[in-house]
């Protein structure tokens, strides 16, 4: 956070702490292979009391990583019993992926039945809804793919829903569902928000006492030019490391000093991260232009498949849910 990361170089770091870090991470996401690894080459103990359960939950992962749902839900039902009925949205989830697969294979009629017997129940509730309409939408296309839903079909899709399927395991088998090393990150990101906005109410109680980059830089060039004493000296050091150019009254200056300098950081990492959604928005821009349709053709289509499964299952997709 502070931008200049030299003065932490004297403050001592466990390496029993960053090795209890690193294991979580291993442990958490299922690298058995490179946790080994690690554990002989530092000495570290085994994290994992149960071995066979980090190669099952690895298991389910990979499988629902490459899609196959089918056999995601049942390695789940069979080492986390009751875990999707309690948890319906990511039970959801992996039907959906199941029924994505189906489509893929083009069996229109297979597709039909599945979600009628599998994704329809979910239409009593008002919260599937819309992602129950997309799935069945896309039954209306020849290439599915190349659709408007195509994110359905995406890599990033499946690995959230494997992340996902992860985390309800651990948490189901009472083991943390988010490992050391994401609980820190989050902190951080956490602190940075909160002392962006106390900044931002310091410098508002500051006013016009609170100096400008110009105004510290117009009076070190003072210093220099007129000369001084040793006490001008440290003034202007300082003031050309971007700190106040006058002590301001007000009993804070102490936290105004050390917010001044972290913000200076912040803005470097906030300029970084708008060159990215810069270029995010560019190839949003061309990805909507590739993927303009008829949409009027589209709702009918979509309407006429919903007909069907209603005419099949006597439930009405899109009637309100029932209370």
């Amino acid at each position: 956070m502070d931008s200049d990361p030299r003065q932490y170089e004297n403050i001592g770091v466990n390496n029993n702490d960053i090795n209890k870090i690193i294991l979580s991470y291993l442990v958490h996401n299922c690298y058995e292979d490179t946790l080994n690894a690690f554990i002989a080459c530092t000495g570290e103990k085994h994290p994992v009391r149960n071995l066979e359960d980090l190669e099952k939950r690895k298991q389910i992962y990979h499988v629902a990583l490459d899609g196959n749902a089918s056999e995601a839900i049942r390695l789940t039902e069979e080492f986390a019993p009751g875990l999707l009925d309690d948890d319906k949205t990511l039970h959801f989830d992996l039907l959906s992926l199941q029924f994505i697969g189906i489509v893929c294979s083009r069996k229109l009629d297979d597709a039909l039945h599945f979600a009628q017997s599998k994704l329809n129940p979910f239409a009593k509730e008002q919260r599937f809804v819309d992602q129950l309409k997309d799935c069945v939408g896309l039954l209306v296309y020849d290439e599915p793919e190349k659709s408007p839903m195509f994110h359905l079909f995406s890599l990033e899709r499946r690995q959230h829903i494997a992340d996902s399927l992860n985390r309800a395991i651990l948490a189901h088998t009472k083991l943390p569902s988010y490992s050391v090393m994401e609980r820190l990150i989050q902190q951080t990101t956490v602190v940075g928000q909160y002392l962006s906005q106390e900044f931002s109410k310091v410098r508002s109680s500051v006013g016009n006492n609170f100096p400008s980059t110009q105004d510290s830089r117009a009076r070190a060039a003072q210093i220099e030019f007129e000369g001084g004493d040793d006490g001008d000296e440290e003034e202007m050091n300082l003031l050309l490391e971007g700190g106040p150019a006058i002590e301001p009254e007000q009993p804070m200056e102490e936290d105004i000093s050390d917010l001044h300098e972290m913000m200076s950081a912040l803005y470097s990492e906030v300029q970084g991260l708008r060159n990215e959604v810069a270029e995010l928005q560019e190839g949003l821009r061309a990805d909507v232009t590739e993927m303009r349709v008829d949409l009027n053709e589209i709702r009918i289509d979509v309407r006429s498949i919903l007909q069907i499964l209603q005419r099949n299952a006597g439930r009405n997709l899109l009637s309100p849910p029932q209370q």
